[in-house]
């Protein structure tokens, strides 16, 4: 997956490695790629990987895991100046960094294991004192229980300390022999190209990403209590629309109108005009077909906080939205897409959504977007069913 361009100062080259998202690889592959990182056979410390790096003028090693749709994705990705810039052999130079630290360990070092699986539990448990982050892990845990849409990409303690050296090791041995894309941005001659497919030949192999699996309306309520001053509400509905299918953009839409930006229904009413929430959104999740909308609301006020979101949304079912809330949506709609061009990597995470999904160019996307009308908006608010709904209320409430 090339992107040919000049716009941008850098040049980078990612190595994204997916498979489907299950309980059990879940705390295998929350770390794994930051014990790869820390050192490999040609650098073999932080502090030797570090100082490769700054003779690359500054270039920049980066790995991530993270959740899309049903898959997990590791990724690895080095990014450095325009080698047309220097007579190195930048290029080649970085490319080789980024085998070795990928591909270039015979057994995972064991201190590096250990560090990292003690940062990885740290990180949850910082994770867990973020109230508002950890709200709304519960909310899908209540919504999706038993269903892969409740797991989240770092996972839990158990499934980190759960995890032995040996199982990591060997899991590396495996995870390096699947398949794997390859995505390249930047300022590319063909010989340049020829010569990364040389040290990477990614598989580019297509795998299940969407879930269609319509879950049965089941609503549920769960309360529960913490040493917090601010209620954290969030409430869970089932929009079964998703990516490529035909309505995909009237339901962007329509979260956009509902709660997903500042001009929307939930910030105005809920927020601004009734100063019922400290925060309030809608965000959609088109991979699974679903809308939540998080909150934080004064202890006093949940009650009423949650009759007059209920009645936002009984309101864009039985009435037709305003010019002026259609154009704004559409617009904040295209701005973002076209934002996302001003930002390399934001730019490298559209394109590949772009051709794992088999979207439209964001041209065509525009197109549809502005085709969006208010009736097919209100048809999409009456296809949204409430579905749960999840408060992590303080311990007086």
């Amino acid at each position: 997956m090339i992107i040919k361009t000049t716009k941008y100062k850098t040049n980078v080259v990612s190595l994204r490695f997916k498979e489907p998202l299950t309980k059990e690889n879940l705390g295998l592959r929350a770390f794994l790629p930051n014990v790869m990182v820390s050192k490999s056979p040609l650098y073999n410390s932080r502090k030797v990987l570090n100082e490769a790096l700054e003779d690359l003028y500054g270039a920049t090693l980066s790995q991530r895991t993270f959740r899309q749709g049903l898959l997990s994705i590791v990724e690895f990705s080095i990014t450095f100046i325009n080698h047309k810039f220097t007579t190195e052999p930048l290029l080649e130079n970085a490319l080789k960094l980024l085998k070795d630290v990928v591909f270039g360990h015979k057994n995972l070092s064991k201190t590096e294991f250990l560090i990292e699986k003690k940062i990885a539990k740290d990180r949850i448990l910082a994770f867990q004192n973020n109230k508002t982050s950890y709200a709304l892990t519960r909310l899908f845990e209540v919504m999706f229980e038993g269903d892969n849409q409740s797991l989240i990409s770092i996972g839990k303690l158990k499934d980190i300390e759960n995890v032995s050296y040996n199982q990591m090791n060997n899991y590396y041995k495996k995870f390096i022999k699947s398949s794997y894309d390859v995505l390249i941005s930047g300022d590319f001659k063909d010989s340049d190209i020829e010569l990364i497919n040389s040290y990477f030949k990614g598989t580019n192999e297509k795998k299940d990403i969407i879930d269609y699996v319509n879950k049965e309306p089941n609503y549920k309520e769960v309360i529960e209590r913490d040493k917090i001053n601010q209620a954290k509400v969030n409430i869970g509905y089932l929009l079964p629309v998703r990516y490529k299918d035909e309505e995909f953009y009237q339901a962007a839409i329509f979260n956009l109108v509902f709660g997903g930006d500042v001009h929307s229904r939930l910030f105005l009413n809920v927020r601004e005009k009734h100063s019922l929430c400290y925060y309030v959104r809608s965000l959609y999740e088109p991979f699974k077909g679903f809308i939540y909308v998080v909150a934080g609301i004064d202890k006093g006020r949940v009650e009423l906080a949650l009759k007059v979101i209920d009645e936002e949304l009984e309101g864009l079912k039985k009435n037709l939205i305003s010019d002026d809330e259609l154009l704004f949506s559409k617009q904040s709609y295209i701005n973002s897409l076209k934002e996302a061009e001003d930002s390399q990597n934001r730019q490298l995470d559209s394109f590949y959504l772009q051709k794992e999904l088999g979207l439209e160019t964001t041209a065509e996307m525009i197109e549809k977007i502005n085709a969006v009308t208010k009736e097919e908006v209100q048809q999409i608010a009456r296809k949204v069913t409430k579905d749960a709904l999840y408060i992590l209320a303080p311990e007086e409430m």
